[in-house]
């Protein structure tokens, strides 16, 4: 967010003022932007193809010199090795265009894929992109007003179903709907965390996803207001396009982009509705933070801050003295000088400070500095200008509950050849057992828990003892006490992805194994299942710890309701995987997956229609593997899980674990039929995504075949089902 410039101005008499300032997928139905039109607009771009064009897929927005904000689902089992980024960009087929490696992907914490609640990402480029001013992200959400007139740009299809669609920039302007009628119309699946825009026949498109959605700020600057998200079809009457409202992100943004700052409103309690000035006395939260002043309280400066004068050898300047976040935080502070408050000119400001930073008593995170003015004037003011930090801050912000999927990477902070990173604990429940785990496939991870306040060790870990190769510390925070959380390796110049999670355990649930059928029923007493928008699906939780990380399929036959839904939820990040879905009665539902070991699980028995009960049954089993040189026959039958991509519709599915995978060596899947149509899917065993995937052609009995590249990290499923709804029979999979 770029802060409003906000001058404080010292007459050579020593008195003081202040002078505040004054407080628009391919596009349908609109044009070519005009060249510069949004210098900030980013292209997503797959990282092997050569062709900027081709390897654009979705859009995004420079916010700040390192980093792009764009849609979760864009970057959803993307991995950020694969991933470029170019900015600024009009034509993708000109020939200078500068494509940027993307260092780390963070996807919000609550996205989800099924509602496409909190549809928001974060790309952390490998370099600052500069020369370009970045785009502000909205800091009051009362701008966002149904009829304000918004534009979205990108550079996706002008109708659904265009296969070539214009390497140029388009854009068009759209009104903001009136989001009651709209969610109405949508049967209610709109969130807070949505905003609806068009319904002219003007939209965004596919493509376009994850670019921005601006409108005019206080000042008439360009402010991202959403994300572009989803909708049905593109340029449909009367059914506007979807977007993430930013206002909500902010928090979350700031945790990243500028952590310090959002600690500190962490800390006053300000939430993402409260707008920029929360106490009304015409000084933003950002002014607030960077003279800390109290943004809850009107008139809290507490003498800060002060003018004077200097008299050094016989010659008198013009001081002015301000109270800091300690080191700078997030500020990036200006030093201008003017002899009649009309013509401003810039001073270099650390040439000009007086003396070093002075403690300030009962503030331990803040400093007081000075600064003088050019010397023997005999009348000269003094203003300081505080912008947001450019630079990239290896430090941020976890908050009770919460979970960051990160990657440890070479613009951390390097230690004696180690790699680190800071996180400060927000949040956490004074007296009550919490539990912080690190957990990485790419690095040995040391996890140390500190004083927030004075940087003392208060527990370490590096004894693999959460599972695997992870690490655990439970403790009971302390009322008044701030913590923090230090990542790092146990092997020098090692980094990669990681996970760390603070959350409570949970306890007193049925335990089930990797192989055991339970049996239970839904009823009204039962809790509700969160992760349906639209509510009242009844849901049993049975804890599931696994120590070897097999692979492992859950399915849920319900015996006394119709329509049956399971679902795999990681109890420390809070993950959901996606639901398996059986169909009125016929069918199980059906989720595959690779557990970390020693995380525990749930596996969750529901129903995708809301308030139905009845009976069920559980079961957990081994998934088949297929490693390298291995065939083995199988048959789709009626009574094999529905595929969940495909439910309710009848498409019968086997799954397959992967075994026996290098790392960068290329791997093909063949599966056969002589009767029915099949089908062959690529699934992330993580995350439940669909990487790849091919079916016969021509709707023949042919092979459907797929040939992909594994990374370091990760586990694969293949997924063997049918063209056709309902087609059973035997088949042959296998990997030459």
């Amino acid at each position: 967010m770029k802060i409003p410039l906000f001058p404080l101005l010292m007459l050579a008499s020593g008195m003081l003022s202040r002078t505040l300032p004054a407080q628009n997928p391919r596009i349908v139905g609109g044009g070519p932007a005009p060249a510069g039109a949004y210098p900030w607009i980013a292209a997503l771009l797959h990282r092997e193809d050569f062709s900027v064009y081709d390897a654009q897929f979705c859009g995004g927005a420079l916010i700040h010199p390192y980093w792009i904000l764009t849609a979760a689902h864009c970057v959803d089992g993307e991995r950020a090795a694969g991933l470029q980024v170019v900015v600024g960009a009009r034509d993708l087929d000109a020939f200078d265009l500068n494509r940027v490696d993307v260092l780390e992907v963070i996807m919000h914490p609550g996205y989800n894929a099924e509602t496409n609640d909190n549809d928001a990402a974060l790309l952390l480029l490998a370099e600052p992109v500069t020369g370009v001013e970045p785009l502000e992200i909205i800091d009051d959400p009362a701008l966002v007003q149904t009829d304000v007139l918004a534009t979205v740009m990108g550079w996706g299809r002008e109708f659904s179903g265009q296969s070539d669609p214009p390497a140029i920039l388009q854009h068009v302007s759209i009104p903001i709907a009136d989001q009651v009628i709209v969610n109405q119309d949508l049967l209610g699946t709109l969130t807070d965390n949505m905003l609806a825009a068009g319904g002219i026949g003007l939209d965004s498109c596919q493509g376009d996803s994850g670019g921005p959605l601006v409108i005019r700020g206080r000042q008439g600057q360009w402010v991202a207001a959403g994300i572009v998200s989803w909708g049905w079809g593109c340029g449909v009457a009367r059914q506007p396009g979807i977007y993430t409202r930013v206002s909500r992100m902010r928090p979350w943004i700031q945790s990243h982009v500028w952590p310090n700052f959002a600690a500190w409103e962490a800390a006053a309690g300000i939430t993402a509705n409260d707008g920029p000035d929360v106490d009304g006395d015409g000084l933003t939260q950002w002014t607030e933070y960077a003279l800390r002043t109290n943004p809850v309280v009107a008139d809290a400066a507490q003498g800060v801050p002060r003018a004077g004068l200097a008299v050094n050898n016989g010659r008198r300047s013009p001081t002015l003295s301000v109270r800091r976040p300690l080191n700078g935080g997030d500020i990036r502070w200006g030093l201008q000088s003017s002899p009649d408050l009309k013509a401003w000119s810039p001073l270099p400001a650390a040439e000009y400070l007086t003396g070093s930073p002075v403690a300030v008593p009962g503030d331990p995170g803040a400093e007081e500095i000075t600064w003088h003015g050019p010397e023997g004037s005999a009348q000269s003011f003094l203003r300081a200008v505080i912008q947001p930090s450019r630079a990239y801050t290896p430090y941020h912000l976890l908050s009770w509950p919460g979970a960051a999927a990160h990657t440890l990477h070479v613009l951390d902070t390097l230690n004696a050849g180690y790699y680190a990173r800071n996180y400060a604990l927000s949040g956490l429940p004074a007296g009550e057992s919490v539990t912080l785990t690190l957990r990485s496939d790419f690095f040995n991870p040391v996890l140390t828990l500190l004083n927030a306040e004075t940087g003392a060790v208060i527990q370490s870990s590096s004894q693999n003892n959460a599972g695997g190769n992870d690490e655990k510390i439970s403790f009971t925070p302390a009322e008044g006490l701030r913590y923090a959380a230090l990542v790092t390796t146990q092997a020098a110049g090692t980094a990669g992805e990681f996970t760390l999670a603070l959350f409570k355990p949970v306890t007193g649930l049925p335990p089930i194994t990797g192989s055991q059928t339970l049996t239970g029923s839904l009823d009204i007493s039962d809790p509700f299942d969160l992760t349906f928008a639209d509510g009242g699906h009844y849901a049993d939780d049975f804890l599931f710890t696994s120590t070897t990380g097999a692979a492992i399929t859950v399915y849920v036959n319900a015996t006394g309701f119709f329509d049956p839904a399971v679902a795999v939820i990681n109890t420390e990040t809070g993950g959901s995987r996606l639901n398996g879905r059986g169909s009125w009665g016929v069918g199980l539902a059906m989720q595959s997956f690779v557990p970390r070991p020693g995380v525990p699980y749930l596996f969750r028995a529901t129903s995708n229609a809301a308030g139905l009960t009845g009976g069920y049954t559980l079961r957990a089993s081994a998934t088949p593997q297929l490693t390298g040189g291995q065939s083995r026959n199988g048959s789709l039958s009626t009574t094999d899980g529905l595929h969940p991509g495909t439910a309710p519709a009848l498409h019968y599915a086997d799954d397959y674990v992967l075994t026996g995978l290098t790392p960068g060596v290329s791997r093909t899947v063949i599966v056969s039929s002589t009767v029915f149509d099949n089908t062959l899917e690529l699934l992330d065993a993580f995350t439940g995504n669909t990487l790849d995937e091919d079916d016969d052609p021509y709707e023949t009995l042919g092979d459907s075949y797929l040939t992909f590249t594994p990374a370091a990290g990760r586990a694969y499923l293949i997924r063997v089902s049918s063209y056709h709804e309902k087609d059973t029979g035997a088949y042959t999979v296998k990997s030459p």
